[in-house]
């Protein structure tokens, strides 16, 4: 992510979208793609690179994790730490590049980065940090331009998201093998468009529910999860 991107404006209204019906529907579907698909453990350091206001941050002690964030945008890391005041994990939220973090090889048994790929210059660099620290998982959450989310984001101009650069299911596989990554996994959610009539985002959450509908590469949200050990 970039400083100038994320203000302290941005900062201060990061946190209204989950408020929105499909900002809470969002976040509970990625939360569940996450658990499905990494299956954390109480007792485990998670990293969580770019976290942004450090709502990852909260859920993952609220799990029993040990979690430590981080952050190139001074306005966001303060957020985190005040969200985490009194936790005693405010401490574990840090100001570092996620192209060049500040930890030694294999520190975390997960690395998480949600929503940061679509931000970040060089990719392939993030990637590979990411898997340099992680001695047994990495998650990547990234947002599907095949999709029908994309088309809406693209035609709502002066939003975060319509300057992101999102990701197809095979761009972000690439990347990853590129990077060292060999066993991975990949699924996607959120099936339906995020703006429309109620009746439609009640079909969509009823095609999200569907078995083996989140094999397809279509999904809104990509949840792609690399065993760092092999």
């Amino acid at each position: 992510m970039s400083d100038s991107t994320f203000s302290s404006e941005v900062a201060r209204h990061y946190d209204r979208w989950y408020e929105t019906r499909w900002g809470r529907y969002a976040d509970q579907r990625q939360r569940q793609l996450l658990v499905h698909m990494c299956e954390p453990q109480p007792g485990e350091q998670v990293l969580d690179v770019g976290c942004g206001t450090g709502r990852y941050l909260q859920w993952f002690a609220e799990m029993g994790l040990e979690p430590t964030g981080v952050d190139n945008s001074a306005e966001m890391v303060q957020v985190a730490r005040q969200r985490l005041a009194g936790s005693g994990e405010e401490g574990h939220v840090l100001l570092a590049d996620g192209t060049d973090l500040p930890f030694a090889d294999d520190s975390f048994d997960l690395v998480t980065a949600i929503t940061v790929l679509e931000f970040v210059e060089h990719p392939d660099r993030l990637i590979a940090e990411m898997l340099r620290i992680s001695r047994d998982r990495v998650f990547l959450g990234v947002l599907n331009r095949y999709s029908p989310y994309y088309l809406q984001q693209r035609l709502r101009r002066g939003r975060i998201l319509s300057r992101a650069r999102f990701y197809s299911v095979g761009e972000v596989l690439r990347l990853v093998r590129e990077a060292g990554g060999q066993d991975i996994t990949w699924r996607t959610t959120l099936q339906g468009p995020a703006i429309g009539p109620p009746v439609l985002h009640h079909i969509s959450r009823l095609r999200d529910c569907l078995p083996g509908l989140s094999r397809l590469p279509w999904g809104a949200y990509i949840g792609l999860c690399v065993d760092s050990r092999s």
